[in-house]
């Protein structure tokens, strides 16, 4: 029986069937991020954009859920979604994630720099590039500043400077100061629960006199060919991009050799699915990553008015090399200028190194099919990703 009793309205009561219970608990289910290779991806909403990712054992407060996903409170004013097979729910009664941040020291470490953050369990972070000055911003959420000090590796002279703000009771923002003039990327990831930020240094790169030495000497370029085991966007003459796209990087890798690179292609004739090239891609500790495809339109979308070549990027450290490829496709390929982009793209989202994604072509546009298989316009493609490359390096060399 259930009353309910109203100043004007009076009494009135209500038998039901069922039982009533009434949960007064303020406690949030607090969950555990599982292993992906790729880190788990937290988004703005179900399916919508890519705000972070997520390592093994990060923690973080559940409070709802919509479409198939889990959604995460940041801060008082901020949450993500990840997918529900993405997490494990800990048992009820724990506490929620929060650590205080006592120590930051860094450490010389080879061709890196290491940055360790000392925290108590494993919390979301975010990090951001910004090119001036060169900086990383690194927000960790649930986290609390006791930092008493930060240390400075005397045999390290790549970090500058970092500093803290405690931006609200849930965020503490790090921002790490580079001294030089390039960011050629990072990991990051926990060790235990120490977050562990390793930058990579500046590789030595020569100048060119005259007839001699070349700014690609010793320089580490990964290509990526795309596509394979499918055959990626087909021609109207059976072309497959798979096949032409090994072709270009064949050939740009020779290119890039007679300059000194050191050059490694992701595949050959074996297939390689796109979860697994990022890992392939860093096994070779490179540069530079280029990876190269043959663009293609949706159906219902006319590719005699669509078509040219494009470059894309995702991380601001691959914007100015971007940006020197497309001028040279420009120059070299009498084509339409189909654009460089920003674009949210596995191959591009590469952190570790500088990384970036080309169409030199629409594969699907008759004319520009026929080009690609001349020798001739192949080697303009690679004299593109190879002068391109020179001058980024010679505007980048410390």
């Amino acid at each position: 029986l259930i009353q309910f009793e109203h100043k004007k309205l009076g009494k009135k009561e209500f038998r039901l069937n069922s039982k009533l219970t009434i949960n007064q608990s303020s406690q949030l289910n607090v969950v555990k991020i599982l292993y992906d290779p790729n880190f788990v991806i937290g988004r703005t909403g179900p399916m919508l954009g890519y705000k972070m990712f997520l390592p093994e054992g990060v923690k973080a407060l559940c409070d709802g859920k919509r479409s198939g996903f889990y959604r995460l409170r940041l801060s008082q004013n901020q949450h993500i979604y990840v997918p529900e097979n993405s997490v494990e729910f800990l048992p009820e009664g724990t506490p929620p994630p929060k650590s205080t941040i006592e120590v930051i020291r860094t450490e010389n470490d080879g061709n890196f720099v290491r940055v360790e953050i000392g925290l108590h369990e494993r919390l979301p972070y975010e990090i951001q590039q910004l090119t001036n000055p060169l900086q990383l911003k690194l927000k960790i959420f649930n986290a609390l500043s006791n930092i008493d000090w930060i240390y400075f590796d005397p045999e390290q002279n790549l970090i500058q400077n970092i500093t803290w703000q405690q931006i609200n009771d849930d965020e503490l923002e790090l921002t790490i100061t580079l001294n030089q003039k390039h960011l050629w990327g990072y990991y990051i990831n926990y060790e235990d629960n120490i977050l562990v930020l390793k930058i990579k240094k500046s590789p030595k790169i020569e100048k060119r006199f005259l007839f001699f030495g070349s700014p690609l000497k010793n320089i580490r370029v990964v290509l990526d060919p795309g596509h394979n085991a499918d055959d990626g966007a087909v021609g109207s003459s059976g072309l497959k991009e798979k096949e032409i796209n090994l072709t270009l990087a064949r050939i740009t890798k020779e290119v890039l050799e007679k300059e000194g690179a050191k050059v490694y292609l992701t595949r050959e004739d074996n297939p390689l699915p796109l979860r697994e090239r990022k890992a392939k891609v860093l096994s070779f500790n490179p540069d530079i990553s280029i990876s190269i495809h043959n663009n293609a339109v949706p159906d219902g979308v006319n590719p005699l008015q669509h078509n040219g070549f494009s470059v894309y990027y995702y991380n601001q450290n691959a914007r100015d090399l971007a940006f020197y490829l497309h001028q040279e496709l420009k120059k070299k390929l009498d084509l339409p200028d189909f654009g460089l982009y920003w674009d949210n793209l596995y191959m591009c989202r590469i952190p570790e190194t500088i990384a970036l994604l080309v169409e030199p072509t629409f594969i699907i546009h008759p004319v520009q099919e026929e080009l690609l298989k001349q020798k001739e316009f192949q080697l303009k493609i690679a004299e593109a990703i190879k002068e391109a490359l020179i001058k980024f390096l010679d505007e980048m060399r410390e």
